[in-house]
């Protein structure tokens, strides 16, 4: 998720991308791995929860939309065409090459006889995919590009993103948007998996987002932020190790983007920052291809190796997420940011030039 100019340049949030997206290729890659990642000490539960780095995306996306944005209102100079467009532009080249990534593999394995395809499952999920839906209707999120039902739910989040605006204009106090989001993740969060109420869960959270960037807008602290931020990943790396409560997690995650946002100083980074801040660059991308890596990679590792199915040592792990890592940047190079400035420059020239946001 990046968001226009450079109003939201914010280093540590890129760097928190970074490792979500990192938190989640592990977390997917971990059921081919013979070693229990789980028993590491600290950071194996981490990993075996880093599918809530996808919830990090989305409670990041509501506070740098709001922060960028503001709270859009009908009858404004806000363009919402412009607005959607620049999003779209943002998600949709990505998830099209990598949705026909998927089809290709797909084929290729079935050809090869390593998969059956449902041809009839199949016709139903692709149109649903290319128009964003398997998010939203049940039992078409895990065909194909698995990780893209997330986009679905969160280019939702998007379009109501001036609704969200209203209920906050409506509601006037945003801590009571923010206690009512708690309290449904509390809720929610044990009930089902991700993907089954995905648009429900992304939309809680991106409301989330809003609201805390709403209560801490106006506030800037060089100490309070760093405390801040760090005792957000502290809750987190304690809940998740001691198997307490995810929604409890998620508060972590959601302090420690708060402190990141109160805490904001523009310093020289040394070079381990630069390469997580490059990593969250291209998370988009990494978040999006690693399942293409993930089949034919440890299916090819298998081969090689000799070993059985889904018990590879960690030296094949690190091979997997450094390929998955440079398949990123290479789609980020070549179509995410190409394609996302030639849309937002036609986007820009059909408005006439319009520079208000």
């Amino acid at each position: 998720m990046t968001v226009d100019g450079n109003r939201a340049d914010i280093r540590s949030w890129t760097v928190m991308r970074g490792i979500a997206a990192l938190a989640v290729v592990l977390f997917h890659f971990k059921i081919h791995i013979a070693y229990p990642i789980a028993s590491i000490p600290v950071i194996g539960a981490v990993i075996f929860h880093g599918d809530l780095g996808v919830d990090m995306f989305f409670i990041l996306s509501g506070f740098v939309m709001t922060y960028v944005y503001g709270l859009p209102a009908p009858k404004t100079r806000f363009n919402f065409r412009k607005f959607y467009i620049r999003r779209l532009a943002r998600i949709y080249p990505v998830h099209v090459v990598t949705l026909l990534g998927a089809l290709v593999m797909l084929s290729a394995g079935s050809i090869l006889g390593f998969v059956q395809v449902d041809r009839t499952q199949l016709l139903w999920a692709v149109p649903i995919q290319l128009l964003l839906l398997h998010g939203i209707i049940p039992n078409t999120a895990a065909t194909l590009n698995y990780p893209s039902w997330s986009v679905s739910s969160e280019m939702l989040a998007y379009l109501l993103f001036p609704a969200f605006a209203l209920l906050y204009r409506t509601v006037r106090f945003p801590s009571i948007l923010v206690v009512i989001s708690l309290t449904m993740l509390y809720v929610m969060m044990d009930l089902t998996s991700l993907a089954a109420f995905g648009a429900i869960r992304v939309s809680t959270e991106f409301i989330l987002g809003m609201g805390l960037c709403l209560l801490l807008r106006d506030r800037r602290h060089s100490v309070a932020g760093p405390v801040a931020m760090m005792l957000g990943f502290a809750i987190f790396i304690v809940t998740v190790n001691l198997e307490g409560p995810r929604s409890v997690a998620i508060v972590g995650l959601a302090v420690a983007i708060s402190g990141a946002f109160v805490g904001h100083q523009d310093r020289p980074a040394t070079l381990p920052v630069r390469m997580l801040t490059y990593l969250g660059q291209i998370s988009y991308s990494l978040y999006m291809v690693h399942a293409l890596i993930e089949a034919p990679g440890f299916r090819i590792a298998q081969m090689v190796t000799g070993a059985s199915k889904d018990h590879h040592g960690l030296g094949v792990l690190a091979v997997m997420v450094i390929a998955a890592i440079v398949a990123a940047a290479l789609l980020y190079h070549i179509v995410e940011q190409p394609c996302r400035h030639m849309l937002v420059a036609f986007a820009d020239r059909r408005n006439g030039g319009d520079k208000h946001r």
